[in-house]
């Protein structure tokens, strides 16, 4: 065995022997503010399926569900009530979550290969932080999203056309069931294909969307009144710091939105060098995940299990961070993350051992001081994020468009 595979298999054994002491030992969880909620794991795969089993029983779904343990709203498209006609009911709750688990392990072990003892420890740290286990606790189905990119980065690389053409219909069924992942065409963009075929894939993704569209923009309509901005610890939106400042939701939105144009109009003028010889796997990971990060970051308010999608990045930035040249913003991202994935844990696990009580700092001060810190540092990942997509992406763009020679 190689050094390298040696680095693999450690980063998959530390990974599986630590979810496997979270779900003996789940009180670890509630120690870095994770508790399972009313003691149940899986409660939002619970969530989606009470909410089919409410449709079927001729319930509204899009009412406080009395079938659900959390008695939440739906808040996704109609395509999950197909679960019903499936034969999935909330009966099934733990054994799906058990597969989705053992599938976000595996993803993972095959996504992240670490090369050396540094980054397997990386890697170890961020799939296992609060935010990541957050999503894990809760059988978020960011996860599924996650588990489908992982393996629709190898085949949007891949040399074979069939796997290739998967790319447009893979991320259509993602955005009908959860919307944001149909971002995720724009990284067809980076296939290692003919000019003439991504532009063909790009205009298949085109229809594609507008027929996903009018398949769920009612659904769009209707939920977007019950979704509750979310606020306080493990919060991931580049909105939080402006309504931290005392902004109206609305006017930090659209701060948001202005910040990132003006952001990505920067990055443009001043682009790093992107590496010259990296695999067409880890640019078309990493594109997928980062397109994902910043689109959820700019336009919505999220939980922070959506950091998940940054493993699906490390590859493309270890390899990014050993060149000379703009290496340095891709350890400056990578630097990073930990933090962003660890502060709302940490500040938990503070509270929870009584730290801040005997510093004299009140739980609500201490909460604060972490979403501030938390909200600045991911403002500058996401400007690095943002900095290092559009250097991938500028001359993918070009080549589509480049006229060839006579």
């Amino acid at each position: 065995m190689s050094f390298k595979q040696s680095y693999q298999a450690g980063f998959a054994g530390a990974l599986i022997v630590t979810y496997g002491v979270i779900v003996f030992w789940p009180g670890v969880m509630t120690f870095f503010g994770l508790p399972l909620p009313f003691g149940h794991w899986f409660v939002d795969l619970h969530s989606v399926l009470a909410s089919s089993d409410a449709l079927a029983a001729g319930l509204d779904p899009y009412r406080p569900n009395p079938l659900d343990i959390l008695h939440a709203t739906h808040w996704y498209s109609h395509w999950w009530f197909w679960l019903h006609d499936l034969g999935l009911t909330r009966a099934d709750t733990s054994w799906l979550g058990k597969v989705l688990g053992a599938g976000f392990l595996a993803a993972t072990i095959w996504v992240v290969r670490p090369g050396n003892f540094l980054e397997m420890l990386l890697a170890w740290a961020l799939a296992c932080s609060p935010a990541v286990v957050l999503g894990f606790n809760r059988a978020n189905s960011d996860f599924l999203i996650y588990i489908v990119l992982a393996a629709l980065a190898w085949a949007l690389a891949s040399r074979h056309r069939p796997l290739w053409l998967l790319g447009a219909p893979v991320v259509a069924l993602l955005g009908g069931l959860k919307f944001y992942p149909l971002a995720g065409g724009v990284a067809l963009v980076l296939a290692p294909r003919p000019a003439a075929e991504v532009r063909a894939s790009l205009g298949f993704m085109a229809l594609l969307s507008v027929l996903v569209g009018l398949g769920v923009y009612k659904d769009l309509i209707r939920i977007v009144p019950l979704i509750d901005e979310c606020s306080g610890l493990f919060i991931f939106a580049g909105s939080q710091i402006f309504v931290l400042a005392g902004l109206p939701v609305t006017v930090a939105k659209i701060m948001t939105l202005l910040c990132g144009v003006l952001m990505a109009g920067l990055w443009w003028r001043h682009l790093p060098v992107a590496p010259a010889m990296a695999p067409a796997h880890e640019k078309t990971a990493f594109g997928l995940g980062a397109i994902l990060i910043l689109g959820c970051f700019f336009t919505g308010n999220s939980y922070s299990y959506r950091l998940v999608f940054t493993l699906l990045m490390l590859p493309l930035l270890w390899t990014w961070s050993r060149q000379e040249v703009a290496g340095g913003i891709a350890r400056l991202t990578l630097g990073l993350m930990l933090p962003l994935a660890w502060i709302d844990g940490l500040v938990s696990a503070m509270i929870n051992a009584g730290w801040t009580q005997r510093l004299g700092i009140a739980t609500p001060t201490a909460e604060l001081a972490g979403s501030w810190l938390a909200h600045a540092i991911s403002w500058v990942w996401v400007s690095g994020i943002c900095g290092l997509l559009l250097a991938l992406y500028r001359p993918a763009v070009a080549s589509l468009f480049a006229r060839k020679p006579f």
